[in-house]
């Protein structure tokens, strides 16, 4: 005949499980913590790179840079 556990051995091994799904939960929130602080720090150096002044005027309508019509006209 095979015996079953005692009740003692089944909550210990239920509160064990439980114990180790909160560890691995406590991972998974410290690991999107992580992702979160790093697309929050990515998307302020972009606003940061997009702000920035560039080295050539952008396109006026036609295509053309400005700068490129210098004495034209």
């Amino acid at each position: 005949m095979i015996m079953e556990r005692s009740p003692h051995m089944r909550i210990a091994n239920l509160l064990n499980n439980l114990r180790e799904q909160e560890e691995r939960h406590d991972e998974l929130l410290r690991q999107t913590q992580e992702v979160i602080a790093m697309s929050a720090r990515l998307v302020r150096e972009s606003k940061t790179l997009l702000s920035r002044p560039t080295l050539h005027d952008p396109p006026n309508e036609g295509g053309h840079h400005r700068q490129g019509m210098v004495g034209g006209s």
